[in-house]
């Protein structure tokens, strides 16, 4: 059955390849260039005799620390560091950054009956 179907179409070697070559310039002439999708053409340099210098310092944004100021304030950093470490290690000073739970709660229940109070305007 197939050899019938083979001999009544008959494509030839010569007749697939005109095909072919027919689906190729169509396929290439769709991609050719046409009016409706050329671009803008762009410009060049417009500043072709000028170059950056690169010799100037930026301002400052900002007014910098002088020294004086830099070691007030690191000896200030360094003073509130050892004071949380002195707190951290003192026992008594871990009760006292770790509140209990009862204080908490209390705390907490006081500041939302504050902030109620402010909002409705009832004393």
């Amino acid at each position: 059955m197939r050899l019938i179907a083979c001999n009544r179409i008959k494509i030839s070697s010569g007749s697939f390849a005109k095909a072919a070559a027919l689906l190729l310039a169509a396929a290439l002439a769709a991609c050719a260039p046409s009016a409706d999708f050329q671009t803008v053409p762009q410009k060049g340099a417009w500043r072709s005799g000028t170059y950056p210098s690169f010799s100037t310092r930026p301002q400052a944004a900002t007014a910098q620390f002088s020294e004086a100021e830099r070691q007030s304030l690191s000896r200030t950093l360094q003073a509130e560091g050892r004071q949380a470490r002195n707190i951290a290690d003192n026992d008594a000073g871990k009760r006292q950054a770790m509140p209990d739970a009862a204080s908490s709660r209390r705390q907490a229940d006081q500041d939302i009956s504050n902030t109620l109070r402010q909002i409705t305007g009832k004393p």
